[in-house]
């Protein structure tokens, strides 16, 4: 409770304005039946004297007031949790960015968009809706029993006996509850999981015709939800029934017994009237709590799961004393290099991986599928968590220089580029807060865009589509790669980003690049060994191993794991060139 409680504080005294709405407008509402149970009993005593046109403008004003009074704290209080939403969907968006690969390796997109989407809402309406009802409850519950007590004392006591069984029946429903919304809400991530993999294979499902199957799929998925989410409803539809048995028995009490009383003449006909119109007034705010309550169980799951993934904590983190160097020169050295993925239980990645790379040069990894390549390369910007003491850049631990500082430093191009769907332009400057044109036409240029970009429609300025779906694979790769030199980095890492290309454009774009990059160092992971024989240096990763290293000529010579890939490579190199024949 203490916890959603301070959600409120940047707004507590917008808060308190509803609140003191809410007790205005009960108290106005609350002196309606008393104002009839006077014009009843006057009419009644002197019928003739007695005129109802002031009681008659009495109710409409204090009908007009009621209704201003809980439009103002309808108003206020529900602008709060819009507020308080507002700023929740920023801190998650925030911490989302701040998050490392560790938590999204762990964590399924569908989760974090169930917690975006449906959390967020119960958790609005919880804080909304739930002090509007829940102050609306407690403060027209406390008058009116107050009143009627002031009425008849007994008879209160008996139309209200019900009351406390239904207390105890919500009290225990309530525990009923919590794990029904649990499981509901596991199954609702489940069901937004698969929309986002549908809509993200959508040429996948296209192309092997799995429309039918997908939509099978998700029916499944969407029955389990239906399931979970009727199971919630049972329980729920128990709580309206129990307010309505209960307020029930109280009409028929007051009925019954004030009844008699009036015809004995123990009670006036007017107390009788205000009566009922008191406990009316206590139907209302009964039904309410158990929706309240509803409220309650809802929002309270979704706020454990928000501030769940709020609390996550990076797996990358700032050395607390960092080294800020002058310049990054490019030299890379690996002593001992070891890391798994997933929590440590798995085969190593990388295993006790020891090399070094001069600064400034031409760098080619090869190796077979899984041999760690790529896995070497997302460490050196630390794009996973990498040990102390194994990984260096110009001597210095990667662990202790600042990440701004290290990621500054490094072009990175992953093996799957990520486009926006915005315009060339924009992907390619995503990285620089105010670009310049001649550095984004360099960009095309390096990446061997310029031809390409020349002949769109909207040249630079074409819109890409969602993802670049309007791109080829080889230029959604050379965008990438255009970002990447864009920034103009010290180090730029390649990793497997041509894998789409053809072998033309492949030696055009590294001819580009290694002289735009001279006394750079560039490190470039690809399976195209045709590349590989203008790298100073070539290291072959088996295994997480380092198994070999040198230039393409001896590293042929020594007949090794490199010699038997070029042989390979060659031969299919070869079958393509008569295939095209």
């Amino acid at each position: 409770m203490r916890p959603i409680l301070a959600l409120y504080r940047p707004y507590r005294w917008p808060l308190l304005l509803g609140l003191v709405a809410i007790l205005f407008s009960s108290g106005f509402a609350l002196t309606i039946p008393w104002i009839l149970k006077v014009a009843i009993d006057r009419l009644t005593d002197r019928p003739a004297d007695t005129t109802l046109l002031p009681f008659a403008a009495a109710v409409l004003v204090f009908t007009l007031l009621q209704g201003s009074f809980r439009f103002l704290a309808r108003r206020t209080i529900v602008g709060v949790s819009r507020q308080i939403e507002y700023d929740l969907r920023n801190q998650l968006y925030r911490q989302w960015l701040r998050l490392d690969r560790n938590f999204y390796d762990r964590v399924p997109s569908g989760a974090l968009m169930a917690r975006a989407t449906q959390d967020m809402s119960n958790l609005r309406m919880l804080l909304g809706a739930g002090p509007l009802h829940f102050s609306s409850t407690v403060i027209m519950g406390i008058l009116a029993v107050v009143l009627m007590a002031s009425l008849n004392p007994w008879l209160t006591v008996y139309a209200l006996a019900p009351f406390p069984v239904l207390l105890f029946s919500l009290k225990e429903l309530q525990q009923r509850m919590e794990p029904q919304l649990h499981r509901a809400q596991a199954r609702y991530q489940e069901l937004c999981g698969q929309v986002q993999e549908a809509v993200a294979g959508m040429r996948l499902i296209k192309t092997y015709t799995l429309a039918e199957a997908m939509v099978g799929a998700f029916g499944n998925k969407s029955e389990e939800y239906l399931t979970e989410e009727m199971r919630v409803a049972r329980l729920e539809g128990i709580y309206y029934p129990l307010t309505s048995l209960a307020g029930g028995i109280g009409v028929v009490v007051v009925l019954a017994i004030g009844g008699q009383q009036v015809v004995s003449g123990q009670m006036t006909l007017g107390t009788l009237v205000a009566f009922n119109g008191y406990l009316a007034m206590l139907m209302w705010p009964t039904i309410a709590l158990a929706w309240v309550v509803s409220l309650w169980q809802r929002g309270k799951v979704s706020f454990d799961r928000i501030t769940e993934t709020l609390a996550e904590e990076p797996a990358i983190r700032e050395h607390p004393q960092p080294i800020h160097p002058t310049t990054v020169l490019g030299g890379i050295e690996a002593k001992d290099l070891t890391f798994r993925y997933g929590n440590g239980s798995t085969a190593p990645a990388l295993n006790h991986l020891s090399c070094t790379i001069p600064a400034g040069a031409f760098v080619a990894l090869v190796g077979p599928n899984g041999g760690g390549k790529s896995t070497f390369l997302s460490l050196l910007p630390r794009l996973r968590t990498v040990s102390e003491g194994q990984l260096f850049l110009d001597g210095i631990d990667v662990t202790r220089l600042p990440t701004s500082v290290l990621r500054r430093s490094i072009g990175y191009v992953p093996q799957e580029g990520f486009l926006l769907s915005d315009t060339i332009r924009n992907n390619i400057g995503f990285g620089l807060e105010d670009p310049e044109e001649a550095t984004i036409q360099r960009a095309v240029f390096l990446a061997a865009l310029d031809e390409e970009v020349a002949a769109l429609p909207n040249g630079i300025d074409t819109v890409v589509g969602e993802r670049g779906v309007t791109l080829s694979g080889g230029q959604r790769q050379r965008v990438t790669i255009a970002r990447a030199v864009a920034l103009n980095p010290q180090i730029l890492i390649l990793d497997d980003a041509l894998s789409s290309v053809d072998a033309e454009t492949e030696k055009a774009i590294l001819d580009r690049l290694q002289t735009h990059f001279q006394g750079r160092t560039i490190l470039v992971s690809t399976h195209r060994l045709t590349s590989t024989q203008r790298a100073d240096l070539i290291l072959v990763l088996d295994g997480g191993r380092h198994v070999e290293q040198g230039r393409h000529a001896e590293l042929v010579n020594r007949a090794g794991l490199y010699a038997h890939l070029w042989d390979r490579s060659r031969l299919v190199h070869d079958t393509e060139l008569r295939v095209e024949d």
